[in-house]
């Protein structure tokens, strides 16, 4: 999904074999465009990573992950409970992911490492390797 500057690899999961409504998928595309437009970058830069709509049990979690300076992994996430109330919001902030989302977190630090993390970083390539889940 291009957002401004950002390529993101964008992966869904939903709990129970759900699916997304295309309501949600709206929703939670608003909130990408929306929140990283906020996001300070620097012209000449790439701007890759990925984004993870989550529909859980209790809410919608809109993710989105970037690369910046080679290395260094930025996240950004907002929460949209389906009731309204968000039991962890006094530490929403400093939340990484959801346990379900960690595997394909860590795949995604090796797709970067693997392709961008070399003499001659393939975007290309890094934007090709998508996480496939075991049970899959």
């Amino acid at each position: 999904m291009p957002f401004a500057a950002f390529s993101l690899k964008t992966y869904v999961l939903c709990v129970d074999d759900n699916s997304l409504s295309d309501e949600e998928l709206d929703r939670a595309r608003g909130v990408f465009a929306s929140r990283l437009a906020d996001i300070s970058t620097t012209e000449g830069e790439n701007y890759l990573g990925f984004a993870l709509i989550h529909k859980g049990t209790e809410g919608l979690t809109v993710s989105s992950f970037w690369w910046v300076q080679g290395c260094v992994l930025c996240h950004d996430h907002v929460r949209i409970p389906f009731n309204g109330v968000d039991p962890i919001s006094g530490i929403r902030a400093h939340v990484l992911g959801c346990v379900w989302e960690l595997d394909l977190i860590h795949f995604e630090r090796n797709a970067w490492q693997q392709s961008m993390m070399q003499p001659q970083p393939n975007a290309k390539d890094y934007l090709k390797a998508w996480f496939k889940p075991a049970d899959a």
